[in-house]
């Protein structure tokens, strides 16, 4: 027999006692479906099927039922909502209510141009992370793969700011060789204050890709840009000029490949991403997944718990062999 409360608490005592300090969060995926098509685009990790059957899909009830075990019994109060595209979802607005009478601290990643249809969900959020490669048309289009993306865009991210001020937005903008130009970079930045937002640049991932720039070649630009590094947190880097600065983020994966103790530092920063028919992407790398779908839509208390303590202790192995093909290319 298995107690739900024992397990709950082992979770919390492993999390607490572990050497890098991070809270994890619950991320559901709630569709795979997006109205842009950025090639770079690593869908949170998970590949495969994509389309599913009706009765396949989570539920309102289902999101609700799974938020509520994870901040009973590991104190999470914080959940992200994604995709693809997450407004494209007609429930998003119910599911973001419900989510918020139970606590849940709720930020949504969306590109923002459907924001002006689903503009209520500002009552029910805590922030918004919101995609924008550029403010240049042609750039834009050519990143998104759909002409005249921009416009709608900015439109609806300026609607949703008026009528929501206090609501914190973060504009996020991936790294890659088309974009990383001085002249884009600082465009991006003063859009992001015009509209009182922060600013977050994320590097491409999986490494490799026709449009990655690895860290060296990113400080190398800023350098040219007269930036230096003034300060550097496990994934995080951050460059001034003396006026302006730039905070570059890498991805967990990235960073867990360059550690002493890779799959330690994997599981203690190890989130919950959920796919629409209730899998958990393990290993960005390797598209793990386990299933919990029956055990969130049956309501089983106890079989979710240990579910989830096995999912954060699940031992990943990748990223150590990653980590030692790069020493044996350098």
């Amino acid at each position: 027999m298995l107690h739900s409360k024992n397990y709950g608490e082992r979770i919390i005592v492993r999390m607490k006692n572990t050497t890098w300090e991070k809270k994890n969060e619950l991320r559901l995926i709630l569709t795979h479906s997006c109205n842009f098509h950025c090639p770079f685009c690593h869908r949170e990790g998970v590949h495969g099927k994509t389309r599913y059957e009706e009765h396949e899909i989570l539920k309102i009830d289902d999101y609700v039922y799974l938020y509520q075990i994870c901040s009973k019994y590991l104190g999470w109060d914080t959940v992200t909502l994604t995709g693809g595209e997450p407004l494209i979802r007609e429930d998003i607005i119910t599911l973001c209510k419900k989510l918020h009478m139970c606590g849940a601290k709720i930020t949504v990643v969306t590109n923002g141009s459907l924001l002006k249809n689903r503009l209520e969900i500002g009552k029910y959020v805590y922030q918004l992370n919101i995609s924008v490669l550029s403010v240049d048309k042609k750039i834009s289009a050519k990143m998104t793969g759909v002409i005249d993306s921009l416009e709608e865009q900015l439109e609806s991210i300026k609607l949703f700011r008026d009528m929501y001020p206090d609501v914190k937005i973060r504009i996020n903008s991936v790294v890659t060789k088309s974009t990383f130009k001085k002249e884009n970079v600082m465009n991006l930045m003063k859009y992001a204050e015009s509209i009182m937002a922060s600013m977050k640049f994320i590097e491409v991932y999986p490494v490799g890709s026709s449009e990655y720039l690895d860290i060296k070649q990113m400080e190398e630009i800023l350098q040219e840009w007269n930036f230096i590094k003034q300060d550097c947190k496990d994934n995080i880097n951050i460059y001034s000029n003396g006026n302006e600065e730039i905070a570059l983020y890498r991805l967990k994966c990235s960073v867990a490949c360059e550690k002493e103790d890779a799959e330690r530092y994997c599981r203690a920063n190890r989130d919950v991403f959920l796919t629409p028919h209730g899998k958990v992407n393990l290993c960005m790398k390797t598209n793990i997944l386990k299933d919990i779908y029956y055990e969130i839509v049956g309501k089983k208390e106890e079989k979710l718990i240990k579910s989830i303590e096995d999912i954060m202790n699940y031992k990943i192995f990748e990223c150590t062999e990653e980590k030692n093909e790069r020493k044996t290319c350098n």
